[in-house]
This record gives C-alpha cells, structure tokens and sequence, in this order.
C-alpha cells in the first residue's frame, strides 16, 4: 500500500520576544491574537500524531543591509530571541 506523506509548514509571531509582543498588543488586526510558543505547538502537534521535521528563528531584524542580515541569520538560531519562528511537521 502506497502511503502519503505530507508536511505542515508554521509561521508563528514568538510570544518570547518582548518586542513582538509589544508590537502585536498594539496592532489592530492583531488584537485577538493569541501567539503561540514553539514548545506548545510542538507538544499539540504531537498529540496529534505530527513530528517536528525542523524549526527555526527567522525576521530579528529588518534586511536593511548585507551586515544586518547576516546578524539577523546568527540570531534566528537562537529561536527564543527571534521575532517569528519557522517550524516544519511532518505526519508520522
């Protein structure tokens, strides 16, 4: 029997970044949002059956300059610090 695979991709605002709380507190469009921290999500996905495939920081700071992107890439490492995060799940 062929199985098929899928993945789901997550871009999410980090509620461990103070900023990005700040900023999404204030937004408008925002004002019911309800973010979500990496940890949870990951728990979540797992009881329903998914993996986590990946997962990382991304958007610290704004690309404004060769040096700048290269801070914000070091930094996205460090997913707590991040803006947003990236997580990549995968069905089991």
């Amino acid at each position: 029997m062929l199985t098929t695979r899928w993945y789901i991709v997550v871009f999410e605002h980090n509620p461990t970044n103070p900023l990005t709380g700040f900023v999404v507190r204030r937004t408008p469009v925002d004002k019911d949002a309800v973010m979500i921290s990496v940890g949870s999500l990951e728990r979540v996905a797992k009881k329903v059956g998914l993996n986590t495939v990946a997962k990382r920081g991304c958007g610290m700071v704004p690309p404004i300059s060769k040096l700048m992107h290269a801070i914000d890439a070091q930094i996205a490492l460090l997913c707590p610090l991040a803006a947003q995060y990236m997580i990549v799940l995968r069905q089991e």
